[in-house]
């Protein structure tokens, strides 16, 4: 346990969300097989809303468990029972402790700028490059955990007529679609860089959106829990259209 929470993405431990395989073998092939889920006593079937059973029958279950632990419900038991030809049964029993996941990703706050020519002479209506940078940051609780890397997908939207040039995150160009972008795990936030070209003298608003964020510690993968803002918004001020100076 480090930083109050467990990086314990498994079976046994899994995180609120999260669906898991469970696998027997069976005694004999021509068995019938039931897969259950109880509440810590292993006697109680715990509420129908508490998980959801795919394929019940087969050797391999996969349950998809929908509720962490609260003050009355601390554990489950996921129980499959065997029936024989002639109705005797053996039973199995596995202890199952479902936690939430307090992973998450977001983005820092909206704000506005100066295009990068602020400033300086430049023709009127011009049409050159800015850049604006975001930021993306792992919640402090899952970065204290010594993550092997972290992941998202990055989407931009414009409202105008600019026209983004180049994406880099944490300095290095990235391109088109974005996906599985990769963050080493000591690092807590990182900056993606927006190079967008239009007329200096029109404002633009460009948005970025933050999807599919992963934390990866050997070959565990926690899903973002959706908790954190992921869409920011960077507004780029028009310059004053100001004409040539004229004399009489």
């Amino acid at each position: 346990m480090i930083g109050g929470q467990a990086f314990s993405q498994n079976g046994t431990n899994p995180f609120v969300n999260s669906t898991h395989t469970y696998t027997v073998t069976p005694g004999d092939a021509g068995n019938t097989l039931v897969w259950s889920v109880l509440i810590a006593d292993g006697l109680t079937a715990a509420d129908a809303g508490d998980f959801d059973i795919v394929t019940n029958g087969n050797a391999t279950v996969d349950i998809k468990w929908n509720k962490a632990n609260d003050a009355t419900i601390v554990n489950y038991v996921v129980q499959l029972s065997e029936e024989s030809a002639n109705g005797c049964f053996t039973l199995r029993q596995f202890p199952v402790t479902v936690q939430a996941n307090t992973f998450y990703l977001a983005a820092s706050e909206d704000g506005n700028e100066c295009h990068d020519e602020d400033g300086n002479i430049i023709a009127l209506g011009a049409s050159l490059a800015t850049t604006v940078d975001f930021t993306v940051t792992i919640d402090n609780a899952t970065f204290l955990l010594n993550l092997t890397t972290w992941e998202f997908d990055l989407a931009f939207g414009l409202v105008g007529t600019y026209s983004i040039n180049e994406v880099k995150v944490g300095g290095n160009i990235v391109t088109a679609p974005y996906n599985s972008i990769s963050i080493d795990g000591g690092v807590e936030n990182v900056t993606v860089s927006v190079k967008v070209t239009g007329n200096v003298q029109t404002a633009e608003t460009v948005t970025m959106t933050v999807s599919n964020g992963k934390a990866i510690k050997g070959t565990t993968v926690n899903l973002d829990n959706d908790s954190g803002d992921r869409v920011q918004a960077l507004t780029i001020n028009a310059l004053p259209g100001t004409t040539e100076i004229t004399t009489d």
